[in-house]
């Protein structure tokens, strides 16, 4: 399903004393984005006194999943550096500043409303080290030179981090999400902060297109604040240290706007089109085991264009279970159930149900299920000696009698809960074992089983010799977790 998002009215604020908030625009599909940045107030860091032959770092460009105009920096780890100041890193970013419009300057106690919008590439590579996208920075004040706050893509997540200088405690990344969900998407970003000792800090970036929350953070006593400051004031960018592993990135950013009076001068955008597909029916719905009080079910993955976030178990038409369970407990004996199953997504559509199936526990007077899939196998050679025994616990057990010895018919070593056993053993010698299998109705016992141990020696042990075997036989597949 394609989704667009509707046409909006964009309207670009000059600047004037009486305005309230400071907007940037791009204005045009091509040329130099600077002349837009700057009639908005906006001051520019950029590397061009050393890459002079690329032109502006940042460019205007008509981007068509926003049908709208947007800026585009470009961050060069080779050629460019941080405004021939600096060469471990490249800096290509916007901001406010002391000698900048007022708007972008923020006294002690003021409440500032930013929201901004910007896309990384599909291919974006982040920086082990710093690489921000925002910056909040003050002017003056104790360990000035730090930022206060930043948003700043790692190498596998894009995350917020708080610093609180020399007279604050410093809280550090108080919020992350994982990079896949900003590579080739645009997002949301919005900040509103008191800029105090004990300010208050709220973040959220949203994916566009579905209109989720992908980041958020709140916190209302933070220190915004550094000692001695004439102002704080926002950046927009890339800054990031230089590292062999990255690469040239182009990173888009769009509609910038800055309020000091109230969050609805910086609307979020309402004429998002959200999510509304439901992922696909869930496919092949089985019971692959039951116990007294379990049913246990497996089925095929669902697909869904953004991911499938949980499985929905339907029991006699009923709710029982979500979060990718595949095992329904507190069931009745020898009672049959009708399972269904749907799929959901993040934004909380549901498929429909999936075939019907039946499930009926087992009797109160039923005997155990017999233990099966002996580790070491049945006839194994070459064992290690500090080998450990494991096998597969059958349903409705409650313990177990381990059998072992160099006898054709082994001695009991005694009863356990546990489905391992930890022998000791000789090299270069022949064991046999079994194990049975114990509930309130009775016994069933397993096949006698053999192996024979080789050397002792550690480089010859099999990679069974260290054995930790599950409680079930029965496990959730891995792919329902996949999105």
């Amino acid at each position: 399903m394609k989704r667009v998002l509707l046409p909006i009215l964009l309207t670009t604020l000059l600047c004037t004393s009486a305005r309230a908030q400071v907007t940037s625009t791009a204005t045009t599909g091509s040329g130099s984005g600077y002349p837009a940045l700057l009639a908005s107030g906006f001051q520019i860091e950029d590397p061009d006194c050393v890459h002079m032959d690329f032109g502006s770092h940042v460019t205007q460009a008509f981007d068509a999943e926003l049908d709208r105009n947007v800026f585009v920096f470009h961050s060069h780890i080779e050629e460019d550096n941080d405004r021939c100041q600096v060469f471990d890193r490249v800096r290509m970013e916007i901001k406010g500043s002391a000698s900048s419009i007022p708007e972008l300057q923020h006294q002690q106690g003021d409440t500032t409303y930013y929201r901004w919008k910007f896309r990384l590439d599909e291919d974006f590579i982040g920086a082990s080290s710093f690489n921000h996208l925002y910056q909040n920075k003050a002017v003056g004040g104790d360990d000035s030179s730090f930022p206060i706050l930043t948003i700043t893509a790692r190498a596998n997540k894009v995350e917020v981090n708080h610093n609180g200088g020399d007279s604050g405690s410093a809280l550090g990344s108080v919020a992350e999400a994982n990079l896949t969900k900003f590579r080739g998407k645009w997002v949301e970003g919005y900040l509103r902060q008191v800029h105090d000792e004990n300010g208050e800090l709220e973040v959220t970036i949203r994916d566009m297109t579905t209109g989720l929350t992908i980041l958020e953070y709140t916190n209302n006593n933070i220190d915004l604040w550094r000692a001695g400051a004439n102002i704080n004031r926002p950046k927009w960018g890339v800054y990031r240290s230089k590292n062999n592993v990255l690469r040239d990135e182009d990173v888009s950013f769009a509609n910038f706007c800055v309020s000091e009076e109230a969050e609805s001068l910086c609307p979020a955008e309402a004429e998002l089109v959200p999510d509304t597909e439901a992922p696909t029916v869930p496919a092949g719905l089985m019971v692959t085991g039951t116990t007294f009080t379990t049913a246990s079910l497996d089925w095929q993955a669902s697909e869904d264009i953004y991911g499938v976030a949980s499985y929905v178990v339907y029991m006699d038409g009923n709710l029982v279970a979500t979060e990718t369970e595949a095992i329904i407990s507190g069931l009745s004996t020898a009672t049959t159930y009708a399972f269904t199953v749907t799929a959901r997504d993040a934004a909380g559509n549901e498929s429909a149900q999936s075939n019907a199936v039946a499930a009926t526990t087992d009797d109160a007077n039923a005997l155990p299920d017999v233990a099966s899939n002996p580790t070491p196998g049945d006839g194994a050679a070459g064992v290690g000696p500090q080998s450990g025994l494991g096998w597969a616990r059958g349903g409705n057990t409650d313990g177990f009698e381990v059998f072992f010895g160099t006898e054709t018919d082994p001695a009991s070593v005694g009863t356990q809960t546990a489905n391992s056993y930890q022998p000791g053993m000789a090299p270069n010698t022949t064991y046999y074992w079994r194990v049975v299998s114990i509930n309130q109705n009775g016994t069933v016992t397993s096949p006698i089983w053999s192996f024979t141990t080789g050397d002792n020696n550690p480089e010859q042990l099999r990679s069974y010799d260290k054995v930790d075997f599950p409680q079930r036989v029965l496990s959730y597949p891995s792919r329902k977790n996949e999105p």
